[in-house]
């Protein structure tokens, strides 16, 4: 009969788990500050993003620092899940699919319009006030 070594520093899963809240917690605070502190930001594109001229001088005039967050964040997700899909895709001799980054671009835009209406309840996102239009006319929901 051997005795193996046992691990004792060896967590448990619900120290596991409250590891992984805790580090979401102190993610989501500081998410929240930078919101709040981009202020700022908001303050001068102010006129860029309640009336732009065109989607890209929206996009590129939400705050920058949130901007990349949720790029960062969305491409990860989105390399994963094409990676997943080129995968059973090769397995049936498919064609493979491309990377769209457009999709990441109009994603990141719709969340943070979504967070930013939330922070700052005095300025009329642009996006914000085109989605509740659209959801005030049942005839248009289907077209969202």
């Amino acid at each position: 009969m051997k005795l193996r070594k046992v691990e004792l520093n060896r967590l448990t899963k619900e120290e596991k788990s409250s590891i992984a809240l805790k580090k979401a917690l102190v993610m989501g605070k500081k998410l929240g500050k930078e919101i709040l502190n981009s202020c700022f930001e908001i303050k001068n594109n102010k006129n860029q993003l309640e009336n732009p001229s065109s989607y890209k001088d929206y996009f590129e005039a939400l705050p920058t620092i949130i901007r990349s967050f949720f790029q960062a964040l969305l491409t990860v997700l989105q390399q994963h899940k094409q990676k997943v899909v080129n995968n059973k895709r090769h397995q049936y001799r498919l064609p493979l699919k491309s990377f769209y980054t457009n999709q990441i671009s109009k994603t990141t835009t719709l969340l943070i319009s979504i967070l930013l209406t939330i922070a700052f309840s005095g300025t009329k996102f642009w996006l914000s006030n085109i989605i509740s239009s659209i959801c005030q006319n049942p005839k248009l929901l289907p077209h969202l």
